[in-house]
């Protein structure tokens, strides 16, 4: 019986998150030069769409929303389609995984690393064109996450918007 758990656990610990799509190169014009910026709702990624309602999602997109609303004056895209050129910015979860404060207490390290793997994509609307499409990638240790209690996971959150927001801030 203990064998049969140990291997279970085990076997649930591993973060499976592909890294190599990361990209941060500088958009082909700069963000801040449009008039209009418009914000798409939030994307979930196949792999993550069961946590649409998790409160790990609703961190990220209200962290976004806040950033873009601040750095570009961007306004949330409305039901009908921008009647002028303006900048869409369209961001995704390709991939995530949360570990809960919950589980972090049950299984400690061996409920495995959290991670995220966010897309922004840019989009010139006037042109139809993509000015850029970075993806940003942040990870919460799975030791670490044990020894905080589920600190660490949690704060991946904050950092994933973070680096979103300064390559906003930088590229503006």
């Amino acid at each position: 019986m203990a064998a049969l758990l140990a291997c279970a656990l085990l076997a649930g610990c591993a973060t499976r998150i592909d890294t190599s799509p990361r990209n941060t190169d500088p958009p082909q014009t700069r963000l801040g030069s449009y008039s209009r910026v418009l914000t798409a709702p939030l994307v979930l990624g196949p792999k993550v769409e069961e946590e649409r309602e998790s409160a790990a999602v609703q961190r990220i997109e209200n962290g976004l929303a806040d950033c873009l609303s601040d750095t570009l004056g961007a306004m949330p895209l409305g039901s009908t389609a921008p009647a002028s050129p303006a900048l869409l910015i369209v961001p995704e979860i390709v991939e995530m995984k949360k570990v809960s404060v919950g589980m972090r207490l049950l299984a400690g390290p061996f409920a495995g690393s959290s991670a995220i793997l966010l897309r922004l994509t840019f989009r010139d609307s006037g042109r139809d064109e993509v000015v850029a499409s970075p993806v940003f990638y942040a990870r919460g240790n799975a030791i670490g996450g044990s020894y905080t209690a589920g600190a660490t996971d949690n704060r991946m959150l904050t950092r994933i918007v973070t680096l979103a927001c300064r390559y906003v801030q930088q590229h503006r």
